[in-house]
């Protein structure tokens, strides 16, 4: 090594280690508080807002497949022109739910950024792996569905009623994941014996803290909300056949 790489090297180190002591003695921002409502309203509206838009994209696709199901089977058109005109209506507020999504995270840092951070170093691999995964999977597969409606038509259209249900299974499997870090708030694993509520949740395993008293049932509200969100506006649509 000659001595000016040796010279560049010792620099580099210098300015990293003066650069983290510095960066260890800046204070934490204190969390944003939100005027007139309050951080827990916001919080509340925020979330309201994008559960509305995740309810709509997470039922329509049911309705969808089984009212071009219908159409296929009956050979029946407006089954078919129902199911391609709420896939339009789904596309739109896709994205809607991904920058609603979006905000709720941005509010609940700056609003509660310490316990923020807590819950997603708890639920890491869901967050920063699974979750997204998912959403990509289920964007692609989303997108596809639409595009490929009038090309896969006839002998081919059992080919895209297909991809309709891979479409539904991505999107129940992504309920039933993000619904582990919603039900673990509400009601944590609970704790071995001779072990605190806090000891054993920095031990527990990922799947102890999603597989809880409250899982399951909150899975199964969802569902049947997402369906009866959609199901009336399936209803009018219908009427206007």
């Amino acid at each position: 090594m000659t001595a000016t790489r040796r010279s560049l090297l010792l620099t580099f180190v210098l300015l990293a280690t003066v650069a983290t002591a510095a960066y260890a003695q800046v204070p934490s921002p204190p969390a944003a508080e939100f005027p007139y409502t309050g951080n827990r309203t916001a919080v509340w509206i925020v979330a309201q807002l994008h559960i509305l838009f995740a309810a709509f994209i997470l039922g329509a696709p049911i309705f969808v497949v089984i009212s071009e199901w219908l159409g296929y089977r009956k050979q029946d058109p407006r089954y078919d022109r129902l199911a391609k005109e709420v896939t339009k209506v789904t596309v739109i507020l896709y994205s809607m739910t991904a920058l609603t999504g979006g905000l709720f995270i941005f509010v609940l840092l700056a609003t509660y950024p310490q316990f923020t951070t807590w819950l997603i170093n708890h639920f890491f691999l869901i967050f920063a792996v699974i979750y997204p995964l998912l959403f990509i999977a289920e964007t692609i597969v989303l997108y596809l569905y639409f595009y490929t409606w009038d090309a896969w038509k006839g002998e081919m259209k059992g080919r895209h009623i297909a991809l309709g249900v891979l479409l539904n299974i991505i999107g129940t499997v992504t309920l039933f994941v993000i619904d582990g870090p919603t039900s673990f708030m509400n009601t944590p694993a609970k704790a071995a014996e001779g072990l605190s509520l806090v000891e054993y949740i920095q031990t527990a395993s990922l799947w102890d803290k999603v597989y809880n008293y409250s899982w399951m049932p909150l899975n199964l509200h969802r569902l049947v909300g997402n369906l009866h969100v959609h199901g009336r506006q399936e209803r009018g649509g219908a009427c206007l056949l």
